[in-house]
């Protein structure tokens, strides 16, 4: 027998270079990161496509034309009490007098009050607003009602009718834009702790499940996979049951576009032709994975469960010599497992945009690819944090690769099943030679 080293193929340099290099990988990763948060404030991006149109274009004109026509100027309705009627007429003129001003509107003896713009009853005039000593007065302004003009014109109104007793109902100043992001932001507390709850919710029947796969495992030996498989029908049959295999859509946006997808920041990736920058935006779903990322491996490298799992992994028997509690661990493991299954399909939902019966099948292949891809050993023991996030990206970077050639996604199955399969080749051989 020839005591010459095996040469290694390919694929075993390139899982041997990125395993050692894995390190190197996600500190090149955070640095493009965090360049690419610092530099994207240099960028200014003119998002008005008007400002591309030459001035001489018809689609320029007309919509040059159509800003000017549909524009709303500021207007205030005064109603200055305890006056006569020469007086209000003199006020009006000198209203009409001051700066920013456009019109005075005041309402002489001859206008009939059937005037849609009166504020009262039908069949009034002028005289009948004046027996009770009070002038109605509109003032139009030259700006529009968030324009600093109208608002100081409404300024020098106030000040020229400070004397009299007055009533002002004007909308120049007032920004219900702001009125009602106060007022959304309470709704938005509420809705959080309802998204919160239901979060809690889901994880807390996630990590139900997972007590069940976990006490089945620990207490009758029944295979992991087997039993997770048998849970999965199960689970997923009770919802068909409870769901009557109907799709479930029209989320709330404070769950999607408000919380999961809201844009977390921009990433420049190109220049279009006429110059404005192309970006690509980070979701906040990535956030939240990350998130869970740094808890797990706090958990896995830094707690007494974490190296228990290892332990159990490694040699059960051995784990329950050391003073182990074998059952409580594993039954530790399938419950944290199912509680971020929970966590990952409250963020998938969000995602899709809507919940069907299809949502989230055949999810376990890229689970498994990307777990063995990354180093975590088929048979336990063997494993980390850092190599599953690695072995995520790469299946991720196989499927883009193959949707960018144009690859069918029929075949993608054929892939995902090559992959797995070559992984755990790989990984029996490890653990044979180990053995």
């Amino acid at each position: 027998m020839s005591d010459q080293p095996k040469k290694s193929n390919f694929f075993e340099k390139l899982a041997t270079f990125i395993v050692d290099k894995r390190n190197l990988i996600f500190f090149l990763y955070a640095i493009a990161i965090i360049a690419s948060l610092i530099t994207q404030s240099w960028v200014d991006v003119c998002d008005d496509l008007t400002q591309y149109l030459p001035e001489t274009t018809e689609t320029r004109r007309g919509l040059t034309l159509m800003e000017d026509e549909m524009k709303t100027y500021g207007t205030a309705r005064i109603i200055v009490s305890h006056v006569t009627y020469e007086i209000a007429r003199d006020l009006a003129d000198q209203i009409e007098d001051l700066n920013n001003i456009s019109s005075v509107d005041f309402w002489d003896a001859d206008k009939s009050a059937d005037d849609t713009t009166l504020p009262s009853a039908a069949n009034k005039t002028y005289e009948d607003y004046m027996q009770g000593a009070d002038a109605l007065i509109t003032v139009t302004f030259r700006g529009e009602n968030d324009d600093q003009s109208a608002k100081d014109g409404l300024a020098a109104v106030k000040e020229l009718l400070a004397p009299y007793d007055t009533y002002i109902s004007t909308d120049v100043g007032y920004s219900k834009s702001e009125t009602l992001n106060e007022e959304m932001g309470i709704i938005l507390v509420v809705a959080a702790l309802v998204i919160v709850l239901v979060l809690l919710l889901v994880m807390l029947i996630g990590a139900c499940v997972g007590l069940i796969n976990g006490f089945v495992m620990a207490k009758f030996k029944v295979h992991p996979y087997i039993i997770t498989l048998a849970m999965q029908m199960i689970v997923y049959g009770i919802y068909l049951t409870v769901s009557n295999s109907v799709q479930v859509g029209s989320f709330d946006s404070s769950y999607t576009t408000s919380f999961v997808t809201k844009p977390l920041f921009q990433i420049q990736t190109g220049v279009r032709p006429n110059g404005t920058a192309i970006f690509t935006v980070v979701p906040m779903y990535v956030l939240l994975a990350l998130i869970v990322t740094a808890l797990m491996w706090v958990v896995w490298n830094k707690t007494a469960f974490g190296k228990n799992m290892f332990a159990v992994g490694s040699n059960e028997e051995a784990a329950r010599v050391s003073g182990v509690n074998v059952m409580m661990t594993i039954i530790g493991v399938f419950m944290v497992a199912g509680a971020l299954y929970g966590y990952t399909g409250f963020i998938e939902a969000a995602r899709m945009g809507s919940s069907t019966a299809t949502l989230g099948l055949n999810y376990e292949a890229d689970a498994i690819s990307a777990a063995v891809i990354g180093g975590v050993s088929f048979v336990g023991g063997t494993g980390r944090i850092s190599g599953v996030v690695l072995g995520v990206f790469m299946m991720q970077l196989i499927i883009a690769g193959m949707t960018f050639l144009g690859i069918s996604g029929n075949v993608t199955y054929i892939v995902k099943g090559a992959v797995i399969l070559f992984a755990v080749i790989l990984d029996m051989r490890k653990y044979m030679t180990r053995k």
